[in-house]
Parts: structure tokens; sequence; C-alpha cells
């Protein structure tokens, strides 16, 4: 009987003991990036294109009106280069005021070449929208 029980224990050990489940991992929690963050890219293209904007803009708005057809193609050139840009979807909004105006600018100078009596009237319209797409922009560095 001792002997029996003896090969019953033996057999027991041999086969090992039960498998045990292998723990699962718990997955990492995802960050969750800040505006600010996630529009860090977009928004370090923007400044840059700004910065020839503002340059290209100042030369125009003191050039003569029979020279205005240079700097006006390097405003509807920056322009594309705004139009190229792909917006997180958060600043679509500020995106699409940034266009209009830098549109509205573009066709306020052709007016003015043209000597249309409504430039200054486009101009002043394109300064609203900027005001308001800077406001709109800031809410990007939240």
């Amino acid at each position: 009987m001792k002997r029996l029980l003896l090969v019953a224990l033996l057999l027991v050990g041999c086969a090992g003991a039960p498998a045990v489940a292998e723990p699962t991992a718990i997955p990492e929690p995802t960050a969750t990036l800040t505006c600010a963050e996630a529009s860090a890219d977009y928004r370090a293209a923007v400044d840059g294109i700004l910065t020839t904007w503002d340059d290209a803009n100042a030369v125009a708005g003191s050039t003569a009106r029979i020279s205005l057809s240079g700097p006006v193609q390097d405003l509807q050139a920056i322009a594309r280069d705004v139009d190229a840009l792909d917006p997180p979807p958060y600043a679509d909004k500020a995106h699409s005021l940034l266009t209009d105006y830098m549109r509205r600018v573009i066709d306020g100078y052709l007016s003015f070449m043209a000597q249309e009596a409504n430039a200054e009237n486009k101009l002043n319209q394109a300064n609203n929208i900027l005001q308001q797409w800077a406001e709109e922009y800031a809410t990007l560095t939240e």
C-alpha cells in the first residue's frame, strides 16, 4: 500500500502542477495630446509662412499701382503655400479664416491695380477677417 501511494505521488509529481494561465498584460493608457501639442507642427508652418507674407505684403503696400503685379504674384504664391497645408481638424476654422484673409488682401490689391472704387473696402474686410483669425488661432495654443 505504501508502495502504491508512493507511485501515485510520483505520478502526480511527474505530471507537474496544473498549467497556470499567463497573466494578460494591462494595456498602457494612451496619452491625449493637448490642442497646443497636437497643433505645434501646423502652427510652426503657419508662423513661418506668415513671416514671408508680412514681408511681401509690406512690399506690396509700398509699391506703386503700376508695379504691383510682381508683389501680388508673390502674395498669391504664399497664399497657395497656406492652402497646401493640412491643418489638424480643430484648426480648420483658423485655417479657413487665414486663407480667406489672404484672398481678400490679394483681391484688394487687384482692385487697386484696376482702379476700382471698392479696393479700400476689400482691404478693410481683409483686416476684419485677420482679427477673427487671430482670435481663433490663439485658441490653438491652449
